[in-house]
């Protein structure tokens, strides 16, 4: 899996949302010869957004799992799975 998206269902104000209510949350493979890494990050519909690489694609898959787990995204999650402001 190189990338997958979804939305899923906030409480919160993402500055926008999608839909009213919705947050996309992305797992993505970012090749480099040099760098190799997994990002997993969640945005609203414009400029608000939290994120986390990662060089393991393990510990990505597993924190990715995690959100997606959940009923209703919230910030407070993100951060302690490690993802931080965007």
């Amino acid at each position: 899996m190189k990338r997958q998206s979804c939305f899923k269902k906030t409480d919160e104000d993402w500055y926008p949302n999608f839909y009213g209510e919705l947050v996309r949350v992305t797992y993505e493979f970012i090749p480099d010869d040099e760098d190799p890494r997994w990002l997993v990050c969640v945005w609203g519909n414009d400029d608000c957004g939290m994120e986390c690489f990662f060089k393991h694609q393990g510990r990505a898959l597993e924190v990715f799992w995690n959100i997606l787990e959940q009923d209703v995204i919230r910030r407070d999650f993100l951060c302690h799975l490690g993802l931080h402001s965007a």
